[in-house]
């Protein structure tokens, strides 16, 4: 009866042995998503280095018997593939992965073998914006605008479909011989970053897994033709994203690209004065006239936004006697409230007028309102006097000229 056990356990023991050789589900781990890098071990070694469905890959393991290889297969005529690779841990492991553009197979040498590999083919560029700083390319993969982490994260990463790109300035050469000039070179403003490139000239661009080839095709008096090509790597691979051309006029600028390329723009917020980095973009020093906020005072608030100087001035009611306030906090502009109110009321016997000197709104007696709307009628008054005045000088200047033209 011992011995009959002893039979049985040694036979399913060979069974699991072989089950796990041919078995094509193989361990799942579902944690783990497509264009993941793995890291190899003297127990299992993936050629391919992790999960990367548009790279074929050769997975070289240790079992109860020595060593095996398992390569990367398509299934389901061609819609999936099947991807081995090596865990944290050194076993190795399989994941199915949907080929959104088919599945192809080549031959890839290893150890004296040849192998006919499988691999996603990838699918047509595309770029999609799905929210407000966020988009989605061909593979699925999501970019979100956002501060980065660690030393970058001080900077603002903006994400956007399509490549703006404007050519600021076009230069020029001397002919020889007296021939007059033609053009020389262009500059050119994309990506955050300005270029200055003469007529066949090319230059990379590198962002995170994104690179710009901007080539300048012809140059003209007032206007450029620009190529630019993107390519993404993903793993090991590269995708090749394709070529667009524009030709735009001196002062102009044009979105190349719009339903397929990525547009990565990196704001440092550390250049502004008191930079920061927000979930909205770089902020920088933020100035209030009136930090007390107070309703008779006309306030504005300076601050930089996204990079770019923003004004925010107190506010008068279009119909009402009541005043809209901003201030500062943190380095960034709000508006006032109280409470649910963002318009607060001037008073009995009070009116909110505009600061002839800020431009903004404030809360004044009727009396003052009265003496201010006078005073600001008088001025106009006497500045439409001298501008009459002036012109009035300048044409007597050019008939005495004349005059004296005749004599």
């Amino acid at each position: 009866m011992k011995k009959f056990a002893l039979v049985i356990l040694v036979c399913l023991l060979l069974i699991s042995v072989s089950v796990s050789a041919f078995w094509p589900f193989d361990r799942v781990t579902g944690k783990v998503v497509d264009n993941t890098l793995m890291n190899n071990s003297d127990d299992c070694i993936d050629t391919d280095n992790g999960v990367f469905s548009m790279v074929p890959g050769i997975v070289r393991y240790k079992r109860f018997l020595g060593t095996n290889e398992r390569v990367d297969v398509c299934r389901s005529k061609g819609r999936y593939l099947r991807e081995y690779y090596c865990d944290s841990k050194g076993k190795m492991r399989a994941k199915t992965i949907r080929c959104k553009g088919g599945c192809n197979t080549t031959e890839i040498e290893f150890r004296g073998d040849t192998y006919e590999v499988g691999f996603c083919i990838p699918p047509a560029p595309s770029c999609k914006e799905i929210g407000p700083g966020k988009i989605r390319d061909e593979l699925g993969k999501i970019y979100r605008s956002g501060c980065g982490k660690g030393d970058d994260r001080n900077k603002y990463k903006k994400y956007s479909c399509g490549v703006n790109i404007q050519v600021s300035d076009i230069t020029y050469s001397s002919i020889a011989g007296g021939g007059g000039t033609s053009p020389n070179s262009v500059t050119l403003k994309l990506l955050g970053k300005s270029l200055t490139l003469e007529e066949g000239a090319t230059e990379t661009i590198t962002i995170d897994s994104m690179n710009y080839e901007i080539t300048v095709e012809a140059i003209t008096q007032d206007s450029a033709t620009i190529t630019l090509k993107e390519t993404m790597r993903v793993g090991d691979s590269t995708i090749d994203k394709g070529e667009e051309t524009i030709t735009l006029d001196e002062g102009t600028s044009g979105i190349i690209g719009e339903d397929k390329f990525i547009s990565v723009v990196v704001d440092d917020c550390s250049e502004l004065a008191d930079g920061k980095c927000t979930s909205l973009g770089c902020y920088g020093a933020c100035v209030d006239t009136d930090p007390e906020n107070d309703i008779n005072v006309a306030g504005v608030v300076t601050v930089i936004e996204k990079g770019e100087e923003k004004t925010y001035s107190d506010t008068c009611h279009p119909t009402k006697n009541a005043v809209k306030q901003y201030y500062c906090r943190n380095g960034r502009a709000y508006l006032y409230k109280r409470g649910d109110y963002s318009w607060l009321s001037c008073g009995r016997d009070r009116k909110c007028v505009v600061d002839e000197a800020t431009g903004a709104g404030k809360c004044v007696d009727k009396e003052e309102a009265g003496e201010t709307t006078s005073l600001e009628g008088l001025r106009r008054i006497v500045q439409s006097l001298q501008e009459r005045i002036e012109a009035l000088e300048e044409a007597v200047s050019e008939l005495q000229e004349a005059l004296f033209a005749e004599e």
